[in-house]
């Protein structure tokens, strides 16, 4: 899911800097897909550790 993410954030990125897509769809897709992507990183890296608690993200 956290690659999911990636690809749609800078794919959403890169179309809206080309503009195939609008700015409005470009801010949607940023909006919806950057929290998933950083708390899938922050999952990814804090059970890498194998620590059992979860750290505050503040996010």
């Amino acid at each position: 899911m956290t690659i999911a993410a990636f690809i749609v954030v800078i794919g959403a990125w890169a179309a809206g800097l080309v503009g195939l897509i609008g700015q409005g769809a470009t801010a949607a897709l940023l909006v919806v897909f950057f929290p998933v992507l950083c708390l899938g990183m922050m999952l990814w890296w804090t059970l890498g550790k194998g620590e059992d608690d979860l750290p505050f993200m503040g996010y």
